[in-house]
């Protein structure tokens, strides 16, 4: 018996799901966190990335996402808030990862790298919150191990230079922030591996 190619379903405010209509590209989409807010819905994280990042509207209709200046094809959607700003990763053509953030208003925006570092990344799921605040990590850091980054107003902030002079904490990666700008994730203390929860003064 032959498969079918079904869409992706996605759930409905009031329980159930729907179909998810299939992008008609000749190249696969990127893949994305599943999320939601009032009227849009990431498609689930069926693959790793690929050639477009995009958006399911509610409707059913899919937003392409662009991509950044020097783009090498892969893309990756991770995460939403209520406001319909989308931030996610996408691979340059001289090989370094640059987190970014899609807004209906300005489209696609760079988030940049900190220092030297060729890596940045806003993950998986909970990166940004309503105030358009992102979290997340660049690498190698300092350490050789990442570092957890916090972007204000599209800066990128060490979460190391937040904490007291001499801690014992190297905060590595930042998975999740809040309306409230409250940050969890992960880090070193005493070499060993431990969750952390960062609250702003």
């Amino acid at each position: 018996m032959g498969s079918r190619r079904k869409d992706p379903p996605t759930g409905e405010a009031r329980g159930g799901y729907r179909q998810l209509r299939i992008w008609h590209q000749r190249r696969r989409p990127g893949g994305g966190c599943s999320g939601s807010c009032s009227n849009t819905t990431l498609p689930p994280n069926t693959a790793p990335g690929g050639p477009h990042a995009v958006l399911w509207e509610k409707d059913g209709s899919v937003t392409d996402l662009g991509t950044l200046p020097g783009g090498a094809g892969n893309n990756v959607a991770n995460a939403i808030n209520d406001r319909g700003e989308i931030v996610g990763t996408a691979l340059l053509s001289d090989g370094t990862v640059h987190a970014f953030l899609w807004s209906r208003q300005r489209g696609r925006q760079d988030l940049g790298l900190p220092g030297d570092e060729f890596v940045s990344v806003a993950g998986c799921c909970q990166t940004i919150n309503n105030r358009g605040e992102v979290v997340g990590f660049s690498f190698p850091g300092p350490l050789g191990g990442g570092r957890a980054i916090v972007w204000v107003d599209k800066v990128p902030v060490d979460l190391n230079t937040l904490i007291p002079a001499g801690s014992p904490w190297y905060l590595q990666f930042a998975s999740s922030i809040n309306d409230a700008g409250e940050i969890v994730g992960w880090g070193t203390i005493n070499g060993e591996v431990h969750a952390f929860p960062a609250t702003p003064r």
